[in-house]
């Protein structure tokens, strides 16, 4: 069901303490906030990022950016998208760049860098608590290669060669 603004809205079931004690449970609508206007659009917009074409990883690009300015973007999308837009300029995913597309190469190792700072704090940092459970041990949980810390704590030759 969508409501007139767009928003894709999604049943949840509400079961307080008293309900789950009787034999009878009800459910609610619960709405929530996401960018995209159906389904539809979210696995279009899905399908064009991950193609081999330049052009449609553009325009999927350019509908994400869309979805950022409605705001509620999760972050994984966001994420996902920067890292597939900063591919979009390195030479070795795309063989069709003009040799001035990058300024260099340190550039390129620090939008990249700049993507996997913001997966990690983004992404572990909302799953643990800060003083019970290390970053390392978050991200081993939900399995997030340890380099990917490494990078964020500047350990890595990507980043500060």
């Amino acid at each position: 069901m969508e409501s007139l603004l767009g928003f894709q809205d999604e049943m949840i079931a509400v079961v307080d303490d008293d309900e789950e004690k009787s034999t009878s449970s009800s459910s609610s609508y619960g709405y929530k906030l996401v960018p995209w206007l159906n389904w539809n659009e979210w696995e279009c917009v899905r399908d064009s990022l991950f193609s081999e074409s330049p052009e449609k990883i553009l325009s999927a690009i350019n509908r994400i950016s869309t979805w950022r300015s409605r705001g509620c973007l999760p972050v994984v999308i966001d994420v996902t998208a920067s890292i597939i837009e900063v591919q979009q300029k390195d030479p070795l995913y795309r063989k069709d760049l003009p040799d001035d597309a990058i300024h260099s190469e340190q550039m390129l190792a620090m939008l990249y860098c700049m993507a996997i700072l913001r997966l990690v704090n983004c992404v572990v940092e909302t799953t643990r608590k800060k003083t019970q459970v290390s970053i390392a041990d978050a991200t081993s949980a939900i399995g997030i290669p340890r380099t990917l810390i490494d990078i964020r704590h500047g350990k890595c030759f990507l980043c500060i060669s």
